[in-house]
């Protein structure tokens, strides 16, 4: 893919008021989820065919995770879900921060892990479970 997307970032997703409420935070406005464009260009040189299947599960794991945990200190989130593809369990986490000025919610990566028997203590800490 040689096209470049320019313009500043994309609205990818935003924070939902079930993973506010379940890390007991309210966020007053800002809930928008952004994906700066040097990322975007980066994703999209790296996964040509399927860099907007990738943007949107972000969308959907931010918008309904399994579990969600806040870091006040870094002002960070973290939104996990997960899967069980082919005979294996994977765990997704999109990180998300907020920068920047005027301060945004943006998106700083994905992990992810494919689990095996005994990564149960994984989430250890401060998660909690949307509802």
């Amino acid at each position: 893919m040689n096209e470049k997307v320019s313009g500043g970032p994309i609205k990818i997703g935003r924070i939902s008021v079930a993973a506010e409420k379940a890390v007991g935070i309210s966020l007053t406005s800002g809930v928008a989820i952004y994906m700066e464009e040097k990322v975007l260009n980066a994703l999209a040189e790296t996964h040509p065919s399927t860099y907007l299947k990738v943007i949107d599960e972000i969308a959907k794991i931010t918008k309904n995770p399994d579990f969600v945990h806040y870091e006040e200190r870094g002002d960070a989130f973290e939104f996990v879900r997960f899967y069980f593809k082919s005979g294996k369990f994977q765990m997704v986490s999109i990180h998300v921060k907020h920068l920047g000025r005027p301060k945004k919610w943006l998106y700083q990566g994905m992990t992810c892990v494919n689990l095996t028997k005994g990564d149960g203590g994984l989430l250890n800490g401060e998660y909690s479970r949307p509802r």
